[in-house]
């Protein structure tokens, strides 16, 4: 077989694109895992909701994916059908990070075997995609049992953007002084 570099260099940068997305959507359930943990804990405290706010999401950051499903299915009751795809979509993001490489690698020595690459890392981020969705649901029934409107929480999410960026921005200044 002829190697063809431009097409099969373009194929390669696929394949590691849309490896990146799954990866990057598996991190996403992790995040909406984290949040929704931490407003629902909060929802059950009205008055140390900010104290086990802040908790849930520091300790959130250091849990693996695992520790959270755990969590959150003792905070919240969860459908049969939501765990079931809870557990499944732990354990392809589990593999995708962990095994893929291992056991998939010689898929890339051909044209074929990097599609299928590609199929697999698109349906790996739909899976997490839709998860990540369902429990942000959660999250939102949580938020409404603290009182908080949607255009607050809006609100919110802006500012602390806002400030978060400025205080990057703070940081990268003393550190690269001629840069900004």
């Amino acid at each position: 077989m002829k190697y063809n570099i431009k097409t099969d260099d373009e194929l390669m940068k696929e394949v590691y694109a849309y490896f990146g997305l799954a990866v990057y959507f598996g991190q996403c359930l992790e995040q909406a895992l984290i949040n929704a943990i931490s407003v629902i804990a909060a929802s059950k405290e009205m008055k140390r909701a900010g104290e086990l706010f802040e908790k849930h999401q520091k300790e959130g950051l250091e849990a693996t994916l695992g520790k959270l499903c755990s969590t959150i299915k003792g905070l919240a009751p969860l459908s049969t059908e939501l765990q079931h795809e809870l557990n499944e979509a732990r354990d392809m993001r589990n593999y995708l990070c962990h095994n893929y490489w291992k056991e998939k690698i010689f898929l890339m020595t051909t044209t074929k075997g990097c599609h299928e690459s590609i199929r697999n890392f698109k349906s790996y981020k739909i899976k997490f995609e839709s998860t990540a969705n369902k429990i942000e649901t959660l999250e939102a029934q949580a938020y409404r049992v603290l009182g908080v409107s949607q255009e607050n929480l809006e609100k919110f999410t802006a500012t602390y953007i806002s400030q978060e960026t400025q205080k990057e921005k703070i940081k990268y200044q003393s550190i690269y002084p001629h840069s900004f």
